[in-house]
């Protein structure tokens, strides 16, 4: 079944579209450097998180735009299936805080991993468990590098993809990265809708 948007505010500009408008879209760019993370074997961000970019991102996250977090993710998967080799790979996301997902009503990760495997060989699996439920959202840089803690549940396979929505310093892949290397994974992608690139 095809995803249908009606006609909302674009989340940018305020026109009347299907998500964010075409104009606006174009207006996105990729990050000029990535982040390297220590237990992920390759990371790929698709947008940098940018002025315009924020805007739609914070719209799904925080205005309840589900339908521009699904409108981004359709996008991501088919830009991960063309730069990355993920023929029958599983794909997990970074579980949101508990704080997170009440306030939203949705876990924003796991609808980023619904959408980034439909229509393709891959399958979602949920893998982590989130042991601290402090968000990061709005923490400073020293506190966002700790990171929060995860662990492993069921039996994760050697090849994973974990998917987030925005990276600002890695911390939150890499711990999700750390514990899946404990659990046996051996070959572990990341990548996420956007990156914060430092200034």
């Amino acid at each position: 079944m095809s995803m249908v948007f009606l006609e909302r505010p674009c989340p940018v500009c305020g026109l009347l579209a299907k998500g964010i408008c075409s104009v606006c879209f174009s207006g996105f760019r990729a990050p000029t450097e990535v982040a390297l993370l220590e237990y992920v074997d390759k990371y790929m961000p698709m947008f940098d998180y940018n002025g315009n970019f924020r805007k739609a991102i914070l719209a799904g996250k925080q205005a309840g735009r589900v339908d521009v977090i699904k409108q981004l993710a359709k996008l991501f998967g088919h830009f991960l299936l063309a730069n990355l080799d993920l023929k029958g790979t599983e794909v997990t996301w970074v579980p949101a805080s508990k704080f997170a997902k009440r306030r939203r009503g949705f876990d924003q990760g796991k609808v980023i991993a619904s959408s980034v495997v439909k229509g393709s060989d891959m399958r979602m699996a949920r893998y982590l468990v989130r042991e601290s439920h402090v968000s990061q959202t709005g923490k400073g840089r020293f506190h966002r590098l700790l990171g929060p803690k995860f662990r492993v549940i069921g039996e994760p396979p050697k090849t994973l993809l974990i998917v987030d929505d925005v990276v600002t310093t890695g911390a939150s892949i890499n711990a999700a990265a750390n514990v899946f290397r404990k659990a046996g994974c051996t070959k572990i992608y990341a990548a996420s809708l956007a990156y914060v690139q430092p200034r």
